[in-house]
């Protein structure tokens, strides 16, 4: 189980099947009593015998059972729960462990040409040598001009589907254009980078709190302090959250003792995870935006209110309920909002999400160049807001 801070249109059976879906299960091996999740199974198992003895084409009882546990999930109207098939569910622990199955490339826009903006360091694009900043002349032969990232993307999925390989036509950095193939292999994401300012402040993106986040995390706090780093800016922006286990972990290492989680299940009582008395003693700043969801704005959240760091950016979009990914007896999983969570003080960020310190929003342009990670550290404005306030001594330290 994984708690996480993260339709074609239906036929028209899906809304009425929607909530029996798990009844009809129980009901066919007589697992059901005789309430009302009895007649929900009756009624899901009359609708499919309808189907499969009325419907002209064809019906595929697999894809009848998705589209009505989805529907179910969908008839809670909570826009962070949803319903993972058989086929994915893999993909989708393979995501929240860092990991994913692919080639491992970063595809970004750079005055109209698509580039490789980076590439994952464990994956087959790294083992062959492509260099980001390349540009993308073709894909299995076809051209890739005038291409959008998602297009390239898509291009490249439909090739690997239909040939069982890649072959790109890179221009390199150095005007040489020479040729890749490439296979599918495993791609693992580092969730954390890090690196010195020439302020002498330590910076610390987190791309998300999945595995082996919090490890990253506080690496690159000991690292930059070890190396003298006046005062830390961690980077959440963009960063659509992850694990509770994740989250907690690292914020213990910037928290004093005390509570750093507070969450509740429905009908219990609210629980607590705490933090020891060790940790580190150093101005901080968070830098976030719109796209900072539930562990990332909780992050800030949590050293905002406890006078830890000061919060530069704009506000984050506002999530108060965490998800357990519970799996079925199909092989899918219902991923579902179990629990609702707070800052110490009792506050929920549901709906208000964090307001900075200071606010401050990149113009279009350079936001679309912070999610290729290719914006130039002088034009990140918020970044530099950060930097200012740190080194004007604006961010208060309390470790009381």
């Amino acid at each position: 189980m994984n708690k996480k801070i993260g339709l074609p249109a239906a036929i028209l059976i899906a809304f009425a099947a929607a909530f029996a879906a798990f009844a009809a299960t129980y009901f066919i091996m007589d697992g059901l009593g005789d309430g009302p999740e009895k007649e929900h199974g009756r009624l899901y198992a009359e609708a499919e015998r309808t189907i499969n003895a009325s419907f002209v084409g064809e019906a595929d009882g697999e894809d009848l059972s998705d589209y009505a546990i989805a529907g179910m999930v969908a008839s809670l109207n909570d826009e962070w729960s949803y319903y993972i098939s058989p086929r994915d569910l893999e993909a989708y622990y393979l995501h929240v462990a860092n990991s994913y199955m692919g080639i491992g490339v970063v595809f970004a826009d750079y005055e109209g040409d698509i580039v490789i903006s980076s590439v994952y360091d464990v994956s087959p694009a790294a083992e062959a040598d492509i260099e980001p900043g390349s540009l993308l002349v073709e894909v299995n032969g076809e051209s890739a001009a005038g291409l959008s990232p998602s297009e390239a993307r898509t291009l490249v999925k439909e090739k690997f589907e239909a040939e069982g390989k890649i072959v790109f036509l890179l221009r390199l950095p150095s005007g040489e254009e020479k040729e890749y193939t490439l296979t599918e292999g495993t791609v693992e994401e580092e969730p954390v980078y890090y690196y010195m300012l020439d302020s002498g402040l330590g910076y610390i993106q987190i791309l998300n709190f999945n595995y082996r986040s919090a490890d990253g995390v506080i690496a690159a706090c000991d690292e930059l302090i070890a190396e003298g780093a006046s005062g830390i800016i961690f980077d959440v922006r963009n960063n659509p959250g992850g694990q509770v286990s994740e989250l907690s972990a690292a914020l213990d290492h910037l928290m004093p003792e005390g509570v750093v989680f507070m969450s509740r299940r429905k009908g219990a009582e609210p629980e607590e995870i705490m933090s020891d008395a060790a940790c580190i003693d150093i101005p901080m700043a968070v830098l976030v935006n719109s796209d900072s969801y539930s562990s990332a704005e909780y992050f800030a959240g949590l050293l905002q209110e406890a006078g830890r760091a000061v919060v530069v950016g704009e506000k984050t979009t506002g999530k108060g309920r965490a998800q357990s990914t519970l799996e079925l007896s199909n092989g899918g999983a219902l991923h579902i909002s179990t629990m609702e969570y707070f800052l110490p003080s009792g506050r929920s960020l549901a709906e208000t999400g964090v307001e900075p310190d200071i606010e401050c929003v990149l113009e279009d342009d350079a936001a679309k160049e912070l999610i290729y990670g290719i914006l130039p550290l002088d034009e990140d404005t918020v970044l530099m807001a950060a930097e200012n306030a740190l080194l004007a001594g604006d961010a208060g330290v309390s470790a009381e």
